[in-house]
């Protein structure tokens, strides 16, 4: 494919721009591979960025989830063969790597390449737990590029929950979280009620949790002064000098909408918490075919065997997938 370029009227910096454009090639690449396309969706700060809003922010990640096969035995007999087609891909288009270490949850790749200001690197990160996404994906369009670029994409309310998921996780680059959310607070969002849940849901599965689900959590970001001008403005239109204190509070009151809790949502919470008895009918039983995912969502079993391996914690129910 032709390198796409991007058609952005705000000055960025160019060799930020460069990286931008060779991402988007390799999503497009990736998203032509007979093998891959139907087993890989991009969520993230890209997927958020690039496909479902305007381009508030450039984007310089790929965060994918593996979706092809929900049970381990699957995912296990899959998980070399999407890793062979994406390291051929990746040599394939010039990147170089170290061979990356592989966890329990994914692998990540740092790929080089060189530009005419030197050497850069895209991180690819490849995740193979959260691989039955509650609301699955749909194929959507880049139209900020030339050609446009087509990729599965999560959907939009199970990004912000995934947001709100790494904001509560995250000390590197949760900058970029803040105001990601910052930009969500704004918009009509539909189905609260729905957002809500998935909100709530991310959130138990956050390495955070037991924390309570609160705005207070923006609070860490009272010194985060130096992150914007490092992290954070380098992917701005120039002219976007947004305040710290803004974001904070902007982003405290949209998590905060989220923090009344309903009866039902409330026992979620405290039923996996104390007992590791993870009971989603609780958040999803309006929504049967959410509901159905999350009853086999692996990324929901690994969290209840991790809180099952607290001190003094109660053994985990046994009814959860492997």
């Amino acid at each position: 494919m032709t390198l796409p370029i991007l058609r952005v009227s705000a000055p960025f910096a160019p060799h930020t721009i460069t990286k931008v454009e060779h991402l988007l090639e390799l999503l497009a690449e990736i998203h032509e591979r007979q093998y891959l396309k139907p087993r890989l969706a991009l969520h993230g700060g890209t997927a958020l960025n690039l496909f479902h809003l305007d381009l508030p922010r450039l984007s310089v990640d790929i965060d994918l989830l593996y979706v092809g096969d929900p049970s381990r035995e699957g995912m296990l007999a899959e998980r070399p063969r999407v890793r062979q087609e994406l390291e051929d891909l990746f040599r394939k288009l010039g990147y170089r790597y170290a061979e990356p270490r592989d966890e329990h949850a994914g692998v990540t790749y740092k790929l080089v390449f060189r530009t005419a200001w030197g050497e850069d690197m895209i991180k690819v990160d490849l995740n193979f737990l959260n691989r039955a996404p509650l609301l699955g994906f749909v194929p959507r369009t880049c139209r900020h590029c030339e050609p446009t670029v087509t990729f599965n994409v999560i959907a939009f309310p199970e990004l912000v929950a995934g947001k709100v998921k790494a904001l509560a996780e995250r000390r590197s680059a949760a900058i970029r979280d803040l105001y990601d959310l910052y930009q969500v607070a704004g918009l009509p969002l539909e189905d609260r009620a729905l957002l809500k849940a998935l909100i709530i849901y991310y959130w138990a599965l956050a390495d955070t949790f037991p924390r309570v689900l609160d705005g207070a959590i923006v609070d860490r970001f009272a010194d985060a002064g130096p992150a914007l001008e490092s992290e954070l403005f380098p992917v701005l239109h120039p002219n976007d000098r947004i305040q710290l204190e803004t974001m904070i509070e902007k982003v405290g009151a949209f998590l905060g909408r989220f923090a009344d809790l309903e009866p039902e949502e409330a026992k979620f919470l405290d039923l996996l918490a104390s007992e590791g008895d993870y009971q989603p009918e609780l958040l999803f039983d309006r929504w049967p075919e959410v509901l159905k995912r999350a009853r086999i969502s692996p990324a929901a079993a690994w969290k209840v065997k991790n809180l099952g391996r607290r001190p003094g914690s109660t053994p985990p129910k046994d009814n959860l997938p492997d």
